[in-house]
């Protein structure tokens, strides 16, 4: 049995997703939560805890800073062209014939990992929720 820690952020950001046959083409806001779990953290820690909470925060609240109040088409977008281009993804292509990159629930997961793995490499993440309502969704876990 592995015992996991779950830290909850909230953030508001807006995007919208160009090409898309419905409301979200249009520039568009949301109050984002994200989960992300742990596994036991590597290296030095106390007996009896998986992860400590208040590690977590210090380690994960400045990448939730990245996005809060932010508008994610603008600052995604390099990122996730890594993303993509690491797993021979095609870019969607905008009114204007643009290659875009976009800050989609699911690859706001994808994004979320690789910033994780880049700044904490001691972790062990295990799952990632992210709700863009309160009703809805995406999950990645291993």
């Amino acid at each position: 049995m592995q015992v996991t820690a779950t830290k909850i952020f909230e953030f508001s950001y807006s995007h919208r997703l160009p090409s898309y046959d419905g409301k979200c083409a249009s520039l568009h806001g949301h109050t984002g939560r994200v989960e992300i779990t742990v596994g036991e953290v590597k290296g030095p820690g106390y007996p009896g805890i998986t992860a400590d909470f208040a590690e977590i925060k210090k380690r994960l609240s400045p990448i939730i800073d990245e996005v809060d109040h932010k508008h994610l088409n603008d600052i995604i977008n390099s990122a996730l062209y890594r993303i993509w281009a690491e797993n021979n993804l095609s870019p969607v292509v905008d009114e204007n014939g643009n290659r875009v990159y976009v800050p989609t629930s699911e690859n706001m997961i994808r994004w979320f990992r690789m910033r994780i793995l880049q700044e904490w490499r001691e972790a062990v993440v295990v799952r990632i929720r992210f709700w863009e309502s309160p009703s809805s969704y995406c999950e990645w876990a291993v």
